[in-house]
């Protein structure tokens, strides 16, 4: 017992510390620089997290299809499934407000694209939603009862509003909300569903590859979207406002205040973000001759 369990942690930290890796290399990428030390904590806490965000809907998923209401229901298809969606999709977003204290969300600023732009995708949500709820209806002989027409319609109206949330902070505002956070929980819990319930778990070479694709497509969409919002306080990418003050033989003015974004730091240097641009800029140690860090952003003094 202790070798088997000795061999299933070391293979768990393995797979942890390979997600890991991929998350930060990724993250990293988008600033135009790789990881350059592939043995750091933060790859571990990074693969921690992925790993986090992925058991929660997992098991809140498993416990509602393993009750004895679910399992000896005899309904089937859409019905089956909207019994359990509304308890869990009411959950995620309880669960994605209570986010806040994890994630740094974007300020309300100006929106991304028009108001005409976004009027039209608003429709298009819109519509989406009145044909989910004319679907469920069109099933007539799928719905016994007033309850499901009920259950349906308000799922429908949780779908809508998690959809509609997701498109106005990825496509609209371009920021990240709570709302966001929604879309994780609600894309996860279908994902889980599915796996747990609608296909066969046997260890066959054709089984797994559709799995594996959208496994990493969610550590990819994990690591673009939600690892560089998470506060550095609790392992996360977000940046580190910080204020370098730079030496007489830098390129910059001598004792110079500059506010920067700390992104990264080597035995070697520092990888910042400058305020309003995107790529990453390294500063040697040799140039730096104090560093000064704020947990607010200095853009903003």
């Amino acid at each position: 017992m202790l070798e088997t369990g000795s061999k299933i942690v070391a293979s768990f930290v393995v797979v942890l510390y390979t997600c890991g890796f991929l998350i930060t290399s990724i993250h990293n990428f988008q600033y135009g620089y790789s990881e350059m030390n592939p043995f750091r904590p933060r790859i571990l806490t990074a693969g921690a997290w992925f790993f986090v965000f992925l058991a929660l809907p997992f098991t809140f998923v498993r416990r509602l299809t393993r009750t004895p209401a679910f399992q000896n229901s005899e309904k089937k298809g859409i019905m089956r499934f909207l019994d359990i969606s509304w308890v869990y999709l009411a959950s995620c977003e309880g669960i994605s407000i209570g986010c806040s204290y994890i994630f740094s969300f974007d300020e309300a600023g100006k929106s991304a694209s028009t108001p005409a732009q976004f009027g039209i995708v608003a429709l298009v949500v819109f519509g989406v939603l009145v044909l989910i709820v004319l679907g469920v209806f069109l099933f007539h002989r799928l719905i016994q009862k007033w309850r499901n027409i009920v259950v349906a319609t308000f799922v429908a109206v949780l779908i809508g509003s998690i959809v509609y949330q997701g498109i106005n902070d990825f496509v609209n505002k371009r920021q990240f909300h709570w709302g966001a956070v929604g879309v994780w929980f609600a894309a996860t819990g279908l994902f889980f569903y599915y796996e747990l319930d609608r296909r066969s778990w046997l260890l066959s070479l054709g089984d797994w590859p559709p799995t594996m694709i959208a496994f990493l497509g969610f550590l990819a969409f994990f690591a673009e979207n939600y690892y560089p919002h998470i506060l550095s306080s609790w392992g996360g990418g977000m940046p580190i406002p910080v204020t370098i003050t730079f030496t007489k033989d830098a390129a910059k003015n001598a004792l110079q205040d500059i506010p920067y974004k700390l992104l990264d730091e080597t035995d070697a240097g520092l990888y910042v973000l400058p305020f309003n641009e995107g790529t990453a800029t390294f500063v040697p140690r040799s140039a730096i001759g104090m560093v000064q860090f704020s947990i607010h952003d200095a853009s903003k003094k």
